[in-house]
């Protein structure tokens, strides 16, 4: 008789690759029985989808252990295809009512240096140890749980000075400790972090290291009763880089369309915000925290008789801000005598003149900067030409702009005034 159990049996038997840990939170409540709660940051290469399940061994730390279930809650873009969190919940009734217990996760591997940047500079593709101390006599307590997310960014470099805040879920009575070396697996800690025994905060002068890799920590929670303890294990990277805001392309239309480029390849947009829309609708794409995949976000003029300014505040998730306020507006050569527009207070930094030509478009474009006068003579159909008139432009001191076009009736052009970066 044939064994139809058989193709089942060889494809459980395959080994199955181990996925890249960034880090891991373990918590317990006790009382009749123990409920552990467990959150493993896992690498995202193989683009899991949300409710995908993971499963690890639980060491309930008495010579017993099962399998627990983490469900993928949240998707987080980054490096490498980013990483996914998987939560999930365990129970266990112990024999004894009395002593401790070391109960967790053992499982491999940290990062390994097969996701390019996203590894790390200590710890790297060891075994991961993220073990509590269980209090067998119950009681009803639930240790705090850090609330700390399992990446975390900071803006500067090497040699800064960081102040990291952990998270806590009470205020009840309780110490903070950095797990020791054997406790997290791995290897040692990062050097020149501290953290305050009673607030939990950690402070961390990074001297050594690749700052494109990450560095990882594990943090354990005790009581002050020692009924216990909750722990986070988590990475940390350095971001120094402000986020790229920078015009991608203008579309003449009508209506004309200013298509401006957004991205952070190394912690993500965190958010964009429109600061200012003045003659223009802004249309904001979507997309998750940690994005670093390029954005495109298109201003719209409303009225193409006038000009419009945009701006718009770029923040990463380590922090860094970057403002892009171009002008934007559009020129249109109306029968009879040419009419100059008027732009006053551009900033200083705005000194580049970007005229994308209609078609038909317009011949010339006379540009006076501070009363001194430029022209871009000879536009052709469809042309794109940028001016340089910072030698009109007083350093600290903002600028008055003053356009007029030149064509025949009806020819018109985009014209953007921003700093060229």
């Amino acid at each position: 008789m044939r064994n139809s159990f058989l193709p089942l049996l060889l494809l459980l038997s395959s080994p199955l690759q181990a996925v890249p840990i960034l880090g891991a939170n373990v918590w317990y409540c006790s009382g009749s029985y123990f409920d552990f709660r467990v959150a493993v940051a896992y690498s995202n290469v193989a683009q899991h989808p949300l409710g995908y399940q993971t499963v690890e061994t639980f060491d309930f730390g008495d010579g017993t252990s099962a399998p627990i279930t983490l469900t993928a809650t949240e998707l987080h873009p980054g490096p490498a295809h980013g990483w996914y969190l998987a939560e999930g919940s365990i129970t266990h009734t112990y024999a004894l009512s009395t002593g401790h217990v070391a109960a967790g996760l053992e499982t491999c591997c940290r990062l390994d240096g097969t996701l390019g940047t996203f590894d790390l500079n200590n710890r790297r593709a060891g075994t991961l140890r993220a073990k509590v101390d269980v209090d067998l006599s119950g009681g009803g307590i639930c240790p705090n749980s850090l609330l700390t997310p399992p990446v975390i960014w900071l803006s500067g470099g090497l040699d800064d000075t960081f102040v990291i805040p952990m998270g806590l879920h009470d205020h009840d009575p309780f110490l903070c400790r950095f797990a020791g070396d054997a406790e997290a697996g791995g290897g040692a800690n990062p050097d020149g972090m501290t953290i305050d025994p009673e607030t939990c905060q950690i402070t961390w002068t990074p001297a050594t290291g690749d700052p494109a890799k990450l560095w990882t920590t594990q943090v354990q929670e005790e009581r002050f009763s020692n009924l216990g303890t909750s722990l986070v294990d988590f990475v940390i990277g350095l971001d120094p880089a402000k986020p790229v805001c920078r015009i991608d392309h203008i579309d003449p239309g009508p209506p004309a369309r200013l298509h401006i480029f957004v991205q952070d390849v190394r912690s993500g947009i965190a958010g964009i915000a429109a600061t200012q829309a003045q003659n223009a609708s802004i249309t904001l794409p979507p997309f998750p925290s940690g994005e670093v995949q390029p954005l495109d976000v298109v201003a719209t003029k409303i009225n193409a008789s006038q000009g419009s300014q945009v701006e718009l505040r770029v923040t990463d998730t380590a922090g860094n801000v970057t403002n892009c306020d171009p002008i934007f507006t559009e020129e249109i050569r109306a029968a009879g005598k040419p009419v100059s527009h008027t732009y006053p207070g551009v900033p200083a930094a705005e000194h580049r003149v970007t005229v994308t030509n209609g078609d038909p478009g317009l011949k010339k474009l006379e540009i006076e900067v501070n009363g001194h006068r430029f022209q871009m003579k000879d536009l052709e159909p469809e042309e794109e030409r940028t001016l340089d008139v910072a030698s009109a432009v007083t350093p600290g001191v903002a600028s008055t702009f003053v356009l007029t076009a030149h064509g025949r009736p009806g020819g018109q052009a985009a014209v953007l005034i921003w700093d060229g970066n």
